[in-house]
């Protein structure tokens, strides 16, 4: 259990821990990962920011990953 106070990038840890977990490099075939939270826009702000992140290095991460708005795959 981690605990992290308000405003301390505990979006930011779980976002990048997220985009972990269903990359190859993990190397967990099928691995999920689901957001849980106190209100949708919460739930929603890791998914933005690992789909913003892909946007932006789209050569590179369309190798590794399929992306929409609402799902983000890891290929194997």
């Amino acid at each position: 259990m981690i605990v992290i106070a308000r405003g301390n990038g505990k979006n930011g840890l779980i976002s990048g821990l997220a985009d972990y977990f269903i990359s190859p490099g993990h190397g967990i075939e099928g691995y999920n990962v689901d957001v849980v939270a106190n209100s949708e826009d919460q739930a929603e702000t890791s998914v933005k920011e690992v789909y913003n992140m892909k946007e932006k290095n789209k050569n590179f991460m369309k190798t590794f990953f399929s992306w929409t708005k609402t799902k983000i795959t890891g290929y194997y």
